[in-house]
């Protein structure tokens, strides 16, 4: 924080505390973060086929696991942070309950580099 303005520092303190709070999750797209909210839109180009690919395999690598009952189909990504630094990716993503035929569940996935 020292190499920012005093009065940036209740910007980097409400940043900090949504990065512990939602795990990296869940943030605001602060200027100059070093995680960031990453937009999945058509400019975004092949990234969001790589992301939703990424997702797609989580997913299929979840469901042939021999103690999960249920079995799962990625729907969307809803949301993307990215670590530029780490190449770390944290996706929140939809997915349909194949097995109750229920409503939409939300999965949070860590992809990258620990």
């Amino acid at each position: 924080m020292d190499d920012y303005p005093p009065e940036s520092h209740p910007i980097w303190i409400a940043y900090c505390r949504q990065l512990t709070q939602s795990h990296v999750f869940d943030i605001d797209d602060f200027l100059c973060g070093r995680i960031a909210p990453l937009e999945l839109m058509e400019g975004l180009g092949d990234m969001t086929d790589v992301l939703l690919g990424l997702a797609n395999h989580v997913i299929e690598d979840y469901n042939e696991k021999e103690y999960n009952v249920f079995k799962y189909k990625v729907k969307k990504i809803e949301k993307v942070n990215c670590s530029p630094a780490t190449d770390a990716y944290y996706m929140t993503v939809k997915v349909l309950n194949l097995t109750l035929g229920t409503p939409i569940e939300t999965f949070q996935i860590h992809a990258g580099t620990l």
